[in-house]
């Protein structure tokens, strides 16, 4: 099991991402107060910090 470092949350479309300390996730829904809950397409995405990383070499 991993350890999450970071969760985001974007409240609105014209509005930036802002960090959370906690969030409800739900199974099917996404991050509760999403701009776009439901999101069946995309709930959450995960990252490794590796993969971040690497993406921002």
């Amino acid at each position: 099991m991993g350890e999450l470092l970071e969760i985001w949350l974007k409240e609105n479309h014209d509005q930036p991402m802002v960090p959370l300390t906690e969030a409800e996730v739900r199974a099917g829904e996404g991050i509760k107060d999403s701009a776009k809950e439901p999101h069946a397409d995309r709930q959450v995405t995960v990252l490794s910090k590796e993969s971040w990383g690497s993406c921002n070499k």
